[in-house]
């Protein structure tokens, strides 16, 4: 079992097929505001992040602003749509460090106030999403501490709960460790109220170095502390966010256990 914060090393052949992956918002609405390239949400922090990324499976990083270039590239093919999108990058783990987007989708504009949110607290009160508690460890190792295409213990964490894509009502489920310390959440990162502040899973709990994380501890929105699992009641908020929809409220159902559907549940999202 590996200890906390320590995650069990990778030989290459697991990496022989598996990228590094990234989802990024795409929203007209970004467009000349500051800091932003362009419309991208926090591009320069998936940049940094892919070679944090690259660094820790011992390859060397990204050729200087290949992302921010390919982003670029991007939104000059995008210039006549007005709609948001998630757009997926994925970065080979061959040594080459390609860059491919397999993907674009389409998703529901959001208020400003959610992807820069001056205050977590600020966010009290609006729509809710439903968060369950994983029935099970998960093993720390660098599939869970950086997002990758492997997202085994993420799809099998929604389906433990009956998660199937996006469900509505909104739902998500909380991952955590052998150590009972929640990690992360299988597309989000959760911050919750302790005291007068929000406190986010420290890394070494195993959970994903979160882009949104990334922006939220660097404007003090959040502290990096250690939750227990156990310490969690039914009916309290928190906070959730991810790359593509910002900042959102959510609440802890940890009642009942949702029966297991079909294997339809699938992590789609960043962090």
């Amino acid at each position: 079992m590996p200890l906390n914060g320590e995650p069990r090393a990778v030989v290459l052949s697991e990496t022989e097929s598996i990228k590094l992956l990234t989802c990024i918002r795409y929203d007209p609405c970004l467009l000349g505001e500051s800091p932003f390239l362009g419309s991208w949400l926090w591009a320069s922090l998936h940049a940094k992040r892919i070679d944090r990324s690259l660094a820790s499976f011992n390859l060397q990083p990204l050729r200087a602003n290949a992302l921010l270039d390919r982003l670029r590239q991007l939104e000059s093919e995008q210039a006549s749509s007005a709609k948001c999108q998630k757009v997926v990058i994925e970065v080979s783990l061959d040594g080459e460090g390609t860059i491919s987007v397999p993907r674009e989708v389409q998703v529901p504009p959001v208020a400003m106030q959610m992807l820069m949110p001056s205050s977590l607290n600020s966010l009290v009160g609006g729509p809710e999403w439903t968060i369950y508690i994983n029935a099970i460890p998960s093993d720390i190792n660098l599939f869970s501490k950086y997002k990758t295409t492997k997202r085994d213990i993420y799809n099998a964490a929604r389906q433990s709960v009956g998660i199937k894509g996006h469900e509505s009502p909104p739902c998500e489920v909380l991952l955590w460790n052998h150590q009972s310390d929640i990690t992360e959440g299988s597309i989000t990162t959760p911050y919750f109220l302790r005291g007068e502040q929000y406190v986010t899973p420290a890394l070494t709990c195993g959970g994903q170095d979160g882009v949104s994380r990334d922006y939220a501890l660097s404007h003090n929105l959040c502290v990096e502390g250690i939750i227990d699992r156990r310490s969690l009641k039914h009916g309290e908020h928190l906070v959730l966010s991810n790359a593509v929809r910002g900042f959102w409220s959510a609440r802890i159902h940890v009642t009942e256990q949702r029966q297991l559907p079909p294997k339809e549940a699938t992590a789609m999202e960043s962090r």
